[in-house]
């Protein structure tokens, strides 16, 4: 498929699967990879290789180099120089989505260790809303947009059920930083405690 790492997604309760498992591994995984695990991030990559399109024949180092700008990594990285030369260790990241800036620090789509402990929190605490509708048997239907690309009822086989033209307070969502994200689940998390 063609899944990104999407902080939206991720903050609307949308893009969790990823996170629900790097999180998972850390708090269970000790027995079988040690202890004091620390997460190191979420990449998701292509399992397919995506298509080059050049005018004219196009050398083999050429087209390995245009290959390379098209099939990069979309995720979020712990900011740890030797996490991410862990992760591509012939030098500077080339498919991580993240660099290294002139100055050697660490650019991109990247969270300190606190960061990741704070987004651990959020996703544990959106997953009990979650779990806790559904215990209440809220079966609601709540579809979302995001402008023309992302609308949940495009492809649902439920369509006729829940005559989602006709919901109430469809939730329409708008693009996020990654600065508005953190400040936004920093707050969530503070509130619910």
């Amino acid at each position: 498929g063609k899944k990104d790492f999407d902080y939206c997604d991720v903050f609307n309760g949308i893009g969790l699967q990823m996170l629900l498992y790097l999180f998972a591994l850390e708090q269970e995984g000790g027995e079988v990879l040690g202890e004091n695990l620390v997460p190191a991030g979420v990449q998701y990559f292509a399992a397919r290789s995506p298509f080059v399109t050049a005018n004219g024949k196009l050398t083999e180092e050429e087209a390995a180099a245009e290959h390379g700008k098209t099939w990069k990594r979309k995720g979020l990285i712990l900011a740890d120089e030797a996490v991410v030369n862990a992760m591509e260790p012939e030098g500077s990241p080339k498919r991580l989505s993240c660099k290294f800036g002139k100055d050697g620090s660490l650019t991109g789509d990247i969270a300190d260790r606190e960061q990741l402990k704070t987004l651990k929190a959020y996703v544990f605490q959106v997953l009990r809303n979650m779990v806790h509708d559904i215990a209440a048997g809220d079966v609601t239907p709540n579809p979302y947009t995001r402008g023309s690309t992302h609308n949940a009822c495009a492809y649902c086989p439920y369509q006729s059920v829940c005559h989602f033209a006709t919901v109430q307070g469809r939730r329409n969502y708008k693009t996020m930083s990654a600065q508005r994200f953190w400040e936004e689940i920093s707050k969530e998390v503070e509130r619910d405690g």
